[in-house]
């Protein structure tokens, strides 16, 4: 509610009665009462105003002040500050609605100033004179979401289930629509989620000449990436596209460092193992956190390649192979991958690290279990699956 104080001005003067009897000065407060609508149509704004009523008060208060005029004004503030106004409504308003304006009198501020105020009870007036308003759609699909870069466009980051929604009004500056603000509540959204996007008139629009005609829209979030979860969600087809990829990239690995080959990790040591034959992927492992982590710190690395070892915040992905080299037979090696995100298309993301062949090779696949795969087993969930 808006509440409005008597404010000394010079004002015009308006109606005193003076009434005999006791002395006092009989100042009747609805006669300077008015309300001054503001705005368009539906969000009008009202208030109050009283003309002529500051100097009736004035001249009150300086008639019986023989002290001087400094005096005369502070008894004058004095006296102000004992009526008060309250609207029951101020804002959003249409032509036709009914506002009240109630008054309330200090009485005793009033008698010791030998003032009298009548005419208090409340006032109600009809809301008139708003402007029409011209009416904008900010969810028009002329501009909204419409795939437009100078448009009004929805723009998810990151993935499920802890995606970002932004909403971004491109619109050229001479367009009205331009002023619109879009917000999302929600912070963070999964696949398949339905959230509400809020429109509000920016600064100026109103002004303008211009309302919203609607203030929200329900939109479901089904163009958004995803984390790779499980194995099983890997299909037959995405399985053998990684297969083929890892291929490429164990093979690679076995082409570097001049010749020599990969290294095979025996004990504590580390051999050179020379070039491997007969490669064959075997099996897949899928590494996930047990609970989120509350660091990134927290977070654990797969892979034995230096400089190149990804984080799982999560999930790991690990498809092994075996291999012959010169001194043994069915050596345990492997690829690596992290934290992939599946596009609404169906194609994967890799991190940063990417897909990557592990640079040692195992003496068996048990030992590849107890050195790769268990000492993350504390914070991971794994599960395999059989190539």
């Amino acid at each position: 509610m808006k509440k409005t104080r008597i404010i000394l001005a010079g004002a015009a003067a308006g109606v005193l009665l003076i009434l005999s009897g006791c002395g006092k000065t009989t100042i009747k407060v609805s006669d300077y009462v008015n309300v001054k609508f503001d705005g368009l149509d539906g969000k009008g704004t009202a208030m109050v105003t009283t003309d002529g009523l500051e100097g009736a008060v004035e001249r009150a208060v300086y008639g019986k002040n023989k002290a001087g005029a400094l005096e005369g004004i502070d008894m004058a503030f004095e006296v102000m500050d004992a009526v008060t106004f309250t609207l029951d409504n101020s804002t959003d308003l249409k032509n036709g609605d009914s506002v009240t304006v109630n008054i309330e009198v200090d009485e005793d501020t009033a008698q010791e100033n030998n003032i009298k105020f009548t005419g208090t009870e409340p006032m109600q007036f009809t809301v008139s004179g708003l402007d029409e308003p011209v009416m904008i759609d900010p969810f028009d699909p002329a501009f909204f979401n419409n795939g437009k870069e100078d448009g009004v466009n929805i723009n998810i980051t990151g993935a499920s289930p802890e995606a970002e929604v932004r909403v971004k009004n491109n619109l050229p500056d001479s367009e009205p629509a331009s002023k619109i603000i879009y917000s999302v509540d929600e912070e963070k959204i999964a696949k398949g989620q339905e959230i509400t996007i809020k429109a509000s008139a920016g600064y100026g629009l109103e002004e303008m000449g211009y309302m919203l005609s609607a203030e929200e829209t329900k939109y479901k979030c089904d163009d958004v990436d995803v984390y790779l979860s499980s194995l099983d969600e890997i299909s037959d087809e995405k399985m053998n596209w990684l297969i083929e990829e890892s291929r490429k990239l164990a093979e690679g690995r076995d082409e570097q460092n001049n010749g020599l080959g990969l290294n095979l990790k025996s004990g504590d040591l580390e051999l050179n193992a020379g070039r491997f034959s007969n490669l064959k992927f075997t099996k897949a492992y899928f590494l996930t956190p047990k609970e989120a982590f509350e660091t990134y710190s927290d977070v654990e690395e797969i892979g034995d390649y230096w400089g190149g070892n990804a984080r799982m915040n999560k999930s790991g992905l690990i498809l092994c192979y075996t291999c012959d080299v010169k001194d043994h037979k069915n050596v345990y090696g492997c690829c690596f991958a992290s934290d992939i995100v599946v596009k609404p298309n169906g194609d994967y993301e890799f991190d940063a690290v990417g897909l990557k062949a592990n640079n040692l090779l195992y003496e068996t696949e048990d030992y590849f279990k107890t050195k790769f795969i268990d000492p993350h087993l504390e914070k991971y969930d794994g599960t395999e699956k059989n190539l």
